[in-house]
């Protein structure tokens, strides 16, 4: 079972906890609009690359794993490892994927998720992108 409380944990660093899809309500925020692997997905292939999908492209000078992050989480909500991975685009920059060479492990949690930081991931408008995270299973 998900735990939103291990987003919310997670995001400490962050300034608030959206822990699953955002609703743009006509504002000029730079959010993610959706994400695959979606909040609490349970069946996650080891080799599927997180995607977050935003609503407007992104300056992809900004967007780094300083303000991106994928780790993998016991039951617990306890960082177990972290991951390597890179930041990469696709869709003009409307699409931000995270690229793993190694497989997810299975039988773990893991969190992907945007973070408030010095130096944010912005847009090319020069927004910085709404904090923003989901937690999946693989099996």
């Amino acid at each position: 079972m998900v735990n939103s409380r291990t987003l919310c944990a997670l995001i400490v660093l962050c300034v608030g906890c959206t822990g699953g899809s955002n609703d743009d309500t006509g504002s000029m925020a730079f959010i993610v609009a959706s994400s695959s692997p979606a909040q609490g997905d349970v069946d996650v292939r080891e080799s599927q690359l997180p995607e977050f999908h935003l609503n407007s492209p992104a300056d992809t000078a900004t967007c780094n794993e300083s303000n991106i992050l994928l780790v993998a989480i016991d039951e617990s909500g306890e960082v177990v490892f972290d991951m390597d991975y890179s930041v990469g685009f696709q869709d003009e920059g409307n699409k931000l994927v995270l690229n793993h060479d190694d497989p997810f492990l299975r039988g773990y949690w893991y969190v992907a998720m945007s973070i408030n930081s010095e130096e944010p991931c912005k847009s090319q408008l020069g927004l910085p992108l709404q904090p923003y995270g989901v937690e999946f299973y693989v099996p």
